[in-house]
This record gives C-alpha cells, sequence and structure tokens, in this order.
C-alpha cells in the first residue's frame, strides 16, 4: 500500500531577473541552512525536491561517534535520491569506505583507552 504524501504550503517567492530566489525562512529552517550553504535540486516524477547539500565531515577522526554516525545516516539518505547511478554508486562505496575507516578507528581507540 502507497503511503499519501501530504504538502504544506509554506509561501511564494518571485524570481529576479537572472532567475535566482530568496529562499523563505521556514524553508530555510526546515533544511537548517544559512549563509554559504550549498543546496541541491532534484527531480522525481516530476515533483522538484531541494535539498540541503551535507558537508564533507573533514576530519572525521576528531568527530565524535554520534556525530559521525548520523552524519553517515544523513549522507546516505542523500546519496539514496541522487538520480545518476554511476555517480551514486561512487559516492556509497566512498562513504562505505569512510565508515569503515571510522571503525577501525574506534577500535583502535578502544585497545588503546583499555591499554
Amino acid at each position: 500500500m502507497r503511503k499519501l504524501r501530504k504538502m504544506i504550503f509554506l509561501g511564494s517567492v518571485k524570481l529576479d531577473a537572472s532567475k535566482r530566489f530568496t529562499m523563505i525562512k521556514d524553508a530555510a529552517e526546515i533544511l537548517n541552512v544559512g549563509k554559504d550553504d550549498n543546496i541541491m535540486f532534484y527531480i522525481d516524477n516530476g515533483e522538484i525536491i531541494i535539498r540541503k547539500v551535507l558537508p564533507e565531515q573533514g576530519d572525521m577522526y576528531k568527530s565524535q561517534n554520534a556525530e559521525f554516525n548520523e552524519w553517515a545516516r544523513k549522507r546516505r539518505m542523500e546519496i539514496d535520491l541522487m538520480p545518476d547511478e554511476d555517480i551514486k554508486q561512487m559516492c556509497l562505496e566512498d562513504l562505505n569506505e569512510k565508515i569503515e575507516n571510522h571503525k577501525d578507528f574506534e577500535e583502535a581507540m578502544k585497545s588503546f583507552n583499555s591499554e
């Protein structure tokens, strides 16, 4: 059984001469975006989808485990929405490598702390 999606109107904006627009405050808050954040646009069955581009984790070895796991979960969701299968596969392999490296680091830290 297909789940019905509920669409909620947030507002509207006008395009400027360069076809740019200013994001509605409510949408920016929902996406948790601010100055200098990047936005991705997808098309899915004729619907335009806007997503925040998730930043690379940076030095993941300094991140806490919960923060890394949350970043990885969100990154996987972002990858699942990518329309190009080749890019999707490449990004998924990269993510899986980062997850494995993080697990290895966590194990090394546990060994180091138990000595």
